[in-house]
């Protein structure tokens, strides 16, 4: 069962039936990962998100940051506690200052 979150789509009919709606599932996934919260991103489920990122329609650093989450590790969903990677050379943000 899909939960949604109206404040999310507030611009959008919400069909009867969420989770039979590919697309509506794809544009859901994306406003919650551009606007949603840790919550919102609980209700969804790890498996989906990856299963939709690629068509959900959410903003370019959005989408980069889930594809480096996922790639995070060998495990189904990638685990960023438990191995690194690489930050795209794009995104650094600069170094550390130590206190």
């Amino acid at each position: 069962m899909l939960k949604v979150r109206r404040e999310l789509v507030w611009d959008y009919p919400i069909p009867a039936e969420p989770e039979r709606d590919d697309g509506f599932r794809a544009l859901y996934v994306g406003r919650v990962l551009d606007r949603g919260t840790a919550a919102d991103v609980r209700s969804l489920g790890l498996p989906l998100i990856r299963r939709l990122l690629d068509v959900a329609p959410c903003r370019r650093e959005v989408l980069e940051f889930w594809r480096w989450w996922f790639a995070a590790s060998g495990s189904q969903h990638g685990d960023p506690d438990r191995s690194t990677a690489e930050v795209p050379a794009g995104r650094r943000v600069g170094r550390a200052v130590p206190v």
